[in-house]
């Protein structure tokens, strides 16, 4: 009786500590976009393209001029902050802008 009380309190603790574990990988995976990956979109890809690439952005804003739609979206990682430029869906600029890891003085 007392082996299985034991295996009950041990297969708790052990989901208890699964668990976060499990949602901290899954919501770590979410951003992919690297370096490498930023290194694969090209200049006129749409952005569709790009989403495959990098995944969905974290933020994206756009403006409209005439016949001209401007859409701006960003990626943000723990160590880059990523955005691609778009006129009217086509990729025109790229950008990557590493984060100051260095504690503020």
């Amino acid at each position: 009786m007392r082996f299985s009380a034991t295996r009950k309190i041990a297969a708790r603790r052990y989901g208890m500590t699964a668990i976060p574990l499990l949602f901290a990988l899954i919501f770590s995976s979410c951003g992919k976009a690297n370096p490498l990956d930023v290194e694969r979109v090209e200049i006129g890809m749409s952005a569709d393209e790009v989403h495959a690439i990098l995944g969905a952005p974290h933020s994206s804003s756009s403006g409209k001029v005439g016949a001209y739609l401007g859409v701006s979206d960003t990626w943000r990682t723990t160590t880059m902050i990523i955005t691609v430029q778009y006129l009217n869906n086509e990729v025109k600029l790229k950008t990557i802008e590493m984060r100051d890891l260095a504690p503020a003085q």
